[in-house]
């Protein structure tokens, strides 16, 4: 499939600051996708042509709408902040009730929305995240920020490549370890990372998980060494009738290596979709 057809802007908020987003897609059933840390390193909009061009497949089936977080980014900012900017984001692009699908450090995110903003989430898609920091979250995250902080921008990137993806595709990055001094450059805004993963390390959503009665399916990988499978297990567990799906030889990377996840997606998106509709 070309190169679907795309369009980014964003939008403003009232203090000052802006929402970033990217849309593609022409399907009648709309899907919001929220990126996880690597919103840290570029936003959607600076991201625009790579995000068209790696789900085009599903703009085939969807409206997709991609969101960053704010920026600038302050530090301390916190979930429930999140919220209410991605719920003032689509109001006013006029989204209405969607899909989310939010991976990674989004997945918490996604969990206040679904209580929150009951009406805006038809659905919801938990992707390799979590709904505590867990202590082997703890360390990776730790030491991304301490990465962050220091300017250490080429040992972050490496990390977060072998953290991420199965074995076989870290030997391949491997080729071209020696070019990370050409490729990898400091963000634009070198604070955004850090003020991101930090709201990580406490995270505890516990008591929200129940409150959710949307459906819900959580998936990830069953080797994943950031978010560990018993945290994924765990947070399904306390979702009133979610689906959970773990699979073997896919880590933290599932939903970027794994074609199986995105046939499964589908599948989920068409079932819960007739029915709420």
């Amino acid at each position: 499939m070309l190169l679907p057809a795309y369009q980014k802007g964003f939008i403003a908020l009232a203090d000052g600051a802006r929402i970033p987003y990217v849309s593609t897609g022409a399907g009648e059933i709309p899907v919001v996708l929220v990126p996880g840390a690597g919103d840290g390193f570029r936003t959607v909009a600076d991201a625009a042509f790579a995000l068209a061009w790696l789900y085009r497949a599903r703009a085939r089936r969807y409206r997709v709408l991609f969101l960053s977080r704010r920026e600038p980014l302050p530090p301390g900012f916190t979930m429930t902040q999140h919220a209410a900017d991605f719920a003032f984001a689509v109001r006013a692009l006029g989204v209405g009730r969607a899909v989310w699908e939010c991976n990674s450090a989004a997945g918490p995110i996604g969990q206040h929305l679904a209580v929150t903003q009951p009406d805006l989430v038809g659905a919801l898609v938990l992707t390799c995240t979590l709904h505590r920091a867990s202590p082997e979250t703890g360390r990776v995250v730790g030491y991304w920020i301490d990465c962050a902080r220091q300017g250490r921008w080429q040992d972050l990137a490496w990390s977060a490549i072998e953290y991420t993806y199965r074995p076989q595709t870290v030997a391949r990055y491997r080729l071209i370890k020696p070019l990370l001094p050409l490729v990898v450059r400091p963000p634009r805004q070198p604070e955004r990372l850090p003020n991101l993963l930090e709201m990580l390390l406490d995270l505890d959503q516990s008591n929200l998980l129940p409150r959710i009665t949307q459906p819900v399916f959580v998936a990830g990988g069953a080797d994943d060494r950031v978010i560990p499978a018993s945290v994924q297990r765990e947070m399904a567990a306390l979702i009133p009738g979610s689906r959970l799906k773990l699979y073997e030889g896919y880590g933290h990377g599932n939903d970027q290596e794994n074609p199986q996840y995105h046939a499964d997606f589908d599948r989920f998106v068409e079932q819960v979709w007739e029915v709420g509709a």
